[in-house]
C-alpha cells in the first residue's frame, strides 16, 4: 500500500511459511506475538548493543532487537490468513491494540490486516476499527484505512465528513487518497480535482500517485487537463507515462508513448 516500509516480508522464511502452513492453528500463537510489548530496558539494551564493539558484543546476550519486526510479521501473516480462514476475527482486538504501537511500520501493517477482515468477513468490530482510523491524526494509521477506501476494498457509509476533513491533512498522500475517496463516493469533482492538482506540483512519487488518481477519473477530471498536459514533459518517466495517460483518458490528444502503462494494459 506503501505505507509499510519495512524490509525482509518478501524474502523466503522457513518459519513464516511453516506458520502460514499451518493456517487458522497458529492464529493464538501470532495474536500472542502481536500483543508482546518490549520492556523500557529490553528496547535500550538493544539500542546500547548495536553500538558495541564486535568483541564485546559477541561476549553478550544477543537483544530481543528483531522483536518489532517479528510483531510486523505477525501483522502481515493474519492479513494473509483473513482471505482463508473465518477463524481470524479472533485477532481484531491485537490488531487494535497494535495500532497503539511506536513502531510506524507495525501501525500500518495493523490497519491493513483490519481492512482485511473487514472486507473478507464483514466483520463489524474490525470495520469500526477502521472507520476510527479513518480520522486518526497519524498518517501511518490514516493512510493506509483512507487508500483502501479509494481502491474500494471497503465501503464505510459514514466516512464522507472524515475525508472532506483528509483534503487538508498535513500528508500529501492522505489528502491524494482522500480526495479520490470523497470523489469515489459522491462525484464531487468541483472540491476534489483541485487537491489533486496541488499534489501534482509536489515530489515525483506524489505527482504519479495524483496522475494515477486523475487518470481513473477520467474525463470527470478535464478540468485538471492544463496542469496534467504540462507534466507530459516531466523529468520523471513515470510521470510523463502516467501524465499521458491521464491525458487520454480525460479525453486529451496526448498519444500513449511506447512502454506507457496505458500501452502495457497496466492501468485498471
Amino acid at each position: 500500500a506503501g505505507y509499510a516500509t519495512a524490509d525482509g516480508y518478501a524474502k523466503p522464511h522457513p518459519a513464516r511459511e511453516a506458520l502460514a502452513a499451518m493456517g487458522s492453528a497458529s492464529l493464538p500463537y501470532l495474536t500472542r506475538v502481536l500483543a508482546r510489548s518490549d520492556s523500557r530496558l529490553e528496547r535500550s539494551y538493544a539500542f546500547g548493543y548495536s553500538y558495541l564493539p564486535g568483541w564485546i558484543a559477541t561476549r553478550l546476550p544477543m537483544p530481543r532487537w528483531n522483536s518489532t519486526k517479528i510483531r510486523r510479521e505477525s501483522a502481515l501473516l493474519i492479513q494473509n490468513l483473513s482471505r482463508a480462514s473465518p477463524d481470524v476475527v479472533q485477532v481484531v482486538p491485537a490488531l487494535t491494540n497494535a495500532l497503539g504501537s511506536d513502531d510506524m511500520d507495525l501501525r500500518s501493517l495493523a490497519v491493513l490486516a483490519l481492512v482485511s477482515i473487514a472486507h473478507d468477513h464483514h466483520d463489524q468490530t474490525a470495520l469500526g476499527a477502521v472507520t476510527r482510523c479513518l480520522g486518526n491524526p497519524d498518517p501511518a494509521i490514516s493512510g493506509p484505512a483512507i487508500q483502501c477506501l479509494a481502491d474500494g476494498e471497503i465501503a464505510v457509509s459514514n466516512a464522507v465528513p472524515v475525508l472532506r476533513a483528509c483534503l487538508t491533512n498535513s500528508s500529501v498522500l492522505v489528502r491524494i487518497h482522500g480526495a479520490f475517496a470523497l470523489y469515489r463516493m459522491t462525484g464531487d469533482v468541483d472540491t476534489t480535482v483541485p487537491v489533486l492538482v496541488q499534489a501534482l506540483g509536489d515530489t515525483a512519487v506524489m505527482r504519479q500517485m495524483a496522475l494515477m488518481r486523475l487518470a481513473k477519473m477520467g474525463s470527470a477530471a478535464r478540468s485538471a487537463g492544463l496542469a496534467v498536459c504540462q507534466l507530459t514533459n516531466d523529468p520523471g518517466p513515470f510521470v510523463r507515462q502516467w501524465a499521458r495517460v491521464a491525458m487520454q483518458r480525460m479525453g486529451g490528444e496526448v498519444d500513449s508513448a511506447p512502454g506507457s502503462p496505458s500501452a502495457q494494459g497496466d492501468v485498471p
